[in-house]
């Protein structure tokens, strides 16, 4: 009785088997429904883009030198704005800055060369840290002065997305 239910068994996943391969068949089959003589070939034009060789361009394999031409050196451009200032024994970066129509601040990290603690310090305009004194606070740097010798420092957080909403356009 048992060899009879084994025996069924088997034969039942065979028909399914041989079900499952005949549907696969069918489906590869049907996508290529013409003879080999029925298929056609299409050919495409490709062309490749070319420059004619001028007489006045570079040529390596000329004897004749060719006249040096030296610029000018230009100007060096503007110092871009900076995230941190090193100091003799603090590092000055930009934490944040923070406008609203009611006021203007940025945070500033103190941090100390020697011990590595950092403070941070809330800043208004006219506000001093290590020396520096904030002249300027936009909506992406931080413009400070030393005290002393009047060196001048723009420090950057970031490029803002864009500018305040509540702020009117400047023309």
């Amino acid at each position: 009785m048992f060899n009879k239910a084994v025996y069924a068994v088997n034969v039942f996943l065979v028909l399914i088997l041989s079900y499952n391969l005949h549907s696969m068949w069918r489906q590869v089959s049907s996508t290529n429904l013409g003879t080999v003589s029925e298929h056609t070939v299409k050919w495409i034009s490709v062309s490749k883009a070319t420059q004619t060789w001028g007489a006045d361009e570079r040529n390596l394999f000329d004897s004749k030198p060719k006249p040096v031409v030296v610029k000018a050196p230009s100007p060096p451009p503007p110092p871009s704005p900076v995230n941190e200032k090193g100091l003799d024994a603090f590092i000055l970066r930009v934490r944040g800055i923070f406008i609203s129509p009611q006021q203007r601040f940025t945070v500033i990290d103190k941090v100390s060369k020697k011990t590595s603690k950092t403070e941070a310090v809330k800043l208004i305009t006219g506000g001093i840290v290590a020396g520096f004194t904030v002249q300027r606070i936009q909506s992406d740097v931080v413009t400070l002065v030393d005290a002393v010798t009047g060196e001048r420092v723009v420090m950057k957080i970031f490029k803002p997305v864009q500018d305040y909403p509540g702020e009117k356009p400047k023309n």
